[in-house]
């Protein structure tokens, strides 16, 4: 969830992310994260290309599942969208 809140929290096209920075976000050994981000990948969370030379990663998609309240207000700041309050 860290890296999904991560990821949506940047804009659209801010989306190439060095390793050092999710494993800083998401308090992880660096060399944790590409395995990190495979598994991430194998369950359709976000969709990119690792660059384990370069280690950056670069994301091209994102779901938007519901990982709870705070999860959605990212959402709403990272889109612009206000929401509505029920």
């Amino acid at each position: 969830m860290c890296l999904m809140e991560m990821i949506f929290q940047r804009a659209s096209n801010d989306r190439n992310i060095r390793f050092s920075e999710i494993a800083e976000t998401c308090r992880l050994p660096e060399d944790k994260v590409e395995l990190l981000l495979m598994k991430a990948m194998s369950l359709e969370l976000i969709e990119g290309k690792i660059g384990e030379v370069d280690k950056i990663v670069q994301v091209k998609w994102v779901t938007r599942k519901n990982f709870g309240y705070r999860s959605n207000r990212a959402n709403e700041r990272s889109t612009g969208s206000l929401g509505s309050k029920r």
